[in-house]
């Protein structure tokens, strides 16, 4: 990400300016070429070459065992040329560009590297990219000598960086992106730079195109030298004193008036997450619930909050891809309903010893029942493809994930007098029956119980039973993983026409839920 920071509120830059002469357009400001920029880049290109004339002499001079010295260098650590990848620098070649560079970075106050040496920075071990970052360069002044123009946001330019080791002699793969414009700030044309690794001794050769309006690099995009650069953070480039190291407790933000940066409160703008975990009201109203969640799970009456029947699903809500349940959580297959049943000791006391033992919600006498296992089974009943419901407090039905084609296989618990039964049964897709999932794994043993929380926020009961941990409360979940609403279908003729998901109340009503 390029960061574009122009001066708001302040006077535009006119006539002449750091050797240049500035103008509007339509597109920003440009720039006009003078007599005296010209001269001005032909005295950059004399002092090119007499740094490289001095870098000649001062190679001249080296011993023969410093000149091997840096000819091992290049062999262990290839540079290739611009004119050719597949060729390398020399020794020589590489002494020469090394002292250039120098030059380029510190003028006349660089010094000759005779010994040259690997850097900490290796291949693999950095990668560079354009984004928001704290380490900065500023750009502003060399883009416009080179292009005399500002970009805008919207538009996009290709940058080239060449890092190489102020220390070591290295010089590293250059990297290159196309890079977009996103942001205005106040005072310059930035890019920011993101590392891994140790960059503290590393100089960055920076190159810019003009700007263009497609995010795509062409191989004719010409780039021109910006400069060398060490990175900086952000205060360092604005308005703060680089001897300013902040105000404890107080962020950074760009004044009102936009002339400079201010320190504010880090409070400033409403609670934070932080503050809120040490309110005395949050930490009562915390502990409030978990008291209340405990006695719940305890007392094993319900869920949070209490549900009774939960809701009835038809199969294109239950085995839709939007999934009607939290991650880790399943419809169960046939054979895991098989082996419930196999584990409980068979068809004929099955249903017994997973329904609730009361008349809360089975009718009398509810035969068999003991819910010894905790998984709290009601009477929910279903609802019939054509619309109608049937069997509220007498019996429920719940799906598997097996798909005969022509129906969803599920089960059947019933609670009238010859009830402690539990038998498989084809469903309709279009039927609305109580969803009862699992969890994918399970660290719980035989008869410990858990929770689960749906996608609506409910905190369920769990129990373990046979290795699977099962939900122990009906679904009553109107939403979707994806956020999106599962839809409420009253009306029996709008149900019987349905072939998309649908929920509905258990027998109609939502008190029942």
């Amino acid at each position: 990400m390029a960061k574009l920071k122009l001066a708001a509120g302040v006077e535009p830059i006119r006539k002449e300016h750091c050797g240049c002469t500035f103008q509007h357009s339509r597109i920003g400001q440009t720039i006009m070429s003078s007599q005296k920029n010209d001269r001005t880049r032909n005295t950059k290109q004399n002092s090119r070459k007499q740094n490289a004339t001095h870098a000649t002499t001062h190679w001249r001079n080296l011993s023969a065992a410093e000149k091997l010295n840096w000819s091992n260098f290049a062999a262990t650590y290839p540079v290739p040329t611009k004119a050719n990848p597949a060729k390398f620098l020399s020794g020589y070649q590489l002494f020469i560009k090394r002292q250039s560079y120098l030059f380029l970075n510190d003028d006349s106050l660089a010094q000759f590297m005779t010994a040259p040496t690997p850097g900490n920075l290796t291949l693999g071990e950095y990668n560079v990219t354009i984004d928001q970052t704290e380490n900065c360069i500023d750009v502003t002044m060399p883009y416009i000598k080179n292009f005399g123009i500002i970009p805008m946001p919207g538009q996009f330019m290709l940058i080239k960086i060449l890092p190489y080791s102020v220390t070591s002699g290295q010089f590293f793969p250059i990297i290159t992106q196309t890079i977009e414009i996103l942001e205005s700030y106040i005072d310059g044309l930035f890019v920011s730079l993101h590392f891994l690794g140790d960059f503290k001794n590393i100089i960055f050769s920076v190159y810019l195109s003009k700007p263009f309006n497609q995010s795509v690099t062409y191989t004719g995009t010409k780039t021109r030298y910006m400069g060398c650069f060490t990175s900086k953070t952000f205060l360092q480039l604005t308005d703060t004193p680089d001897s300013y190291v902040g105000q404890a407790g107080k962020k950074v933000v760009v004044k009102a008036n936009e002339t400079g940066l201010e320190f504010i409160p880090d409070t400033a703008g409403g609670l934070t997450c932080e503050t809120l975990t040490t309110c005395p009201k949050i930490i009562s109203i915390d502990q409030a619930i978990l008291t209340l969640q405990n006695m719940a799970f305890n007392s094993g009456q319900s869920s949070l909050p209490p549900l009774n029947y939960g809701l009835l699903y038809n199969k294109y809500a239950y085995m839709d891809v939007r999934n009607l349940l939290p991650v880790g959580w399943i419809i169960p297959s046939y054979p895991e309903i098989e082996a419930l049943k196999t584990y409980l000791g068979g068809g004929a006391v099955t249903g017994g010893k997973i329904k609730e033992t009361n008349f809360a919600f089975w009718n009398s006498p509810n035969t068999g029942a003991t819910n010894e296992t905790k998984f709290n089974m009601r009477g929910a009943g279903y609802r019939v493809g054509s619309g109608g419901y049937t069997s509220f407090k007498l019996g429920a039905r719940m799906p598997s994930s097996y798909d005969l084609g022509y129906g969803q296989y599920g089960w059947n618990v019933a609670g009238n007098t010859s009830a402690d039964g539990f038998s498989g049964i084809t469903l309709g897709y279009k039927d609305g029956v109580s969803v009862r999932p699992r969890k994918s794994s399970t660290t719980l043993s035989n008869g410990q119980s858990g929770t689960m929380t749906g996608n609506n926020g409910i905190i369920y009961r769990t129990i373990c039973i046979n290795g699977i941990e099962w939900l122990a409360d009906n679904l009553a979940e109107t939403k979707f993983r994806t956020g999106e609403d599962v839809p409420l279908v009253t009306d029996n003729a709008a149900w019987a026409a349905l072939v998309t998901a649908g929920y509905c109340y258990p027998n109609g009503s939502a008190s029942n839920v």
